[in-house]
């Protein structure tokens, strides 16, 4: 078996590439090793040198979501290190364009966990970096954990969105009487790109009002 997985040139990049074009097909829900298998022109069996399962096939395909979104934020030892708050908006505008790249992109990455330590390792420095400017390493994890989450959420409503788009001008007039409901129109259903811009905004003015606060109490406190 390992001489015909070899003679087929097969690695995990090149399972986890097919995992991905699979998705794109037949979509989370029905994707499977059998697939995936068929589409490297293999037998099922052949996949479980790369992943044991289908759960560890998923983790993978998550894996490989995350992966440029988290190398866009980190930086090497050498680097010079931007502000927390333009590192968090890139991350959660690199995150969104991933997770939208792919059929069902969202829901893949939102039940699974990052399995490649060395992509792990890459996140080190960075956390040294802040860590050294008197931001705690769990400060910050919270901090992107919570912008991972909102963007994961907000993804998945825009991928899986069931109904028909709204006529935000068309439903104001119909609400007239009731102006302040009106308003909410396009803050709740209007543009996509819009309303991501502003859920950044409100993370980042989080993240300044826990940073910037603990940071005062210290002064205080010294």
């Amino acid at each position: 078996m390992a001489q015909a997985v070899r003679s087929k040139g097969l690695d995990l990049a090149r399972v986890v590439a097919a995992a991905l074009d699979e998705l794109d097909d037949v979509g989370l829900d029905a994707i499977s090793l059998r697939g995936v298998a068929r589409r490297l022109d293999v037998q099922a069996p052949a996949l479980y040198w790369y992943v044991s399962n289908k759960r560890a096939l998923l983790e993978q395909t998550a894996t490989e979501l995350w992966r440029t979104p988290i190398r866009a934020v980190t930086v090497t030892d050498g680097d010079a290190i931007p502000p927390w708050p333009e590192l968090i908006g890139e991350y959660m505008r690199r995150l969104r364009a991933s997770l939208l790249s792919r059929r069902d992109g969202a829901r893949a990455a939102s039940s699974a966990v990052i399995v490649d330590d060395a992509l792990l390792r890459e996140i080190e420095p960075t956390l040294a970096r802040f860590s050294a400017q008197g931001i705690a390493p769990d400060q910050l994890v919270d901090l992107f954990q919570t912008a991972q989450h909102a963007t994961v959420g907000f993804c998945i409503n825009e991928q899986h969105r069931t109904t028909e788009p709204v006529d935000v001008a068309e439903r104001a007039k119909r609400l007239a009487d009731t102006p302040h409901v009106a308003a909410m129109g396009e803050l709740v259903v209007g543009d996509a790109d819009a309303r991501f811009a502003r859920m950044t905004d409100l993370i980042i003015a989080a993240g300044h009002a826990t940073l910037d606060g603990d940071a005062s109490a210290q002064r205080a406190s010294s």
